[in-house]
């Protein structure tokens, strides 16, 4: 009997590298804690701490920018998290924050400006998916 293959995927993120197994279409779990800090900026250098098992679908754009923008960003899972948790039960807030990293990051300037107005303008994410129980919203 042959073993399914999982596919993995690892995401660079300041000099460490974290692994990412598939679980299914499009969904990603984080297979390690990460521990990290936040911009002193935004939320006054508190730690965060995202657990092994957390998922993500590495996208908050709108499908014009898969072409420029890597999926498998680091900014990506920290503003899935930020926006799950419900930090500052603010949205704006995790965009902030996912801006902040994605700067860290080196991602070109127009690069985190249109992914910004990706993330405010287009599209729905995954998480609104996962915080309504498997379902969307009816629109």
């Amino acid at each position: 009997m042959r073993e399914s293959l999982k596919m993995i995927t690892k995401v660079k993120f300041q000099d460490k590298e974290f692994e990412f197994i598939k679980v299914s279409d499009n969904i990603w779990e984080l297979q390690s804690d990460i521990d990290i800090r936040l911009s002193e900026k935004h939320h006054c250098s508190l730690p965060l701490k995202i657990n092994k098992g957390f998922l993500t679908d590495f996208r908050t754009g709108p499908k014009l920018l898969d072409k420029i923008v890597p999926k498998k960003g680091m900014w990506y899972v920290i503003h899935d998290c930020l926006y799950q948790i419900g930090i500052s039960g603010c949205r704006a807030a995790a965009d902030n924050e996912q801006h902040y990293w994605m700067k860290e990051c080196r991602v070109p300037f127009f690069t985190r400006m249109a992914i910004t107005a990706g993330v405010k303008l287009f599209g729905q994410p995954y998480w609104d998916y996962y915080r309504n129980g498997g379902t969307f919203p009816k629109s």
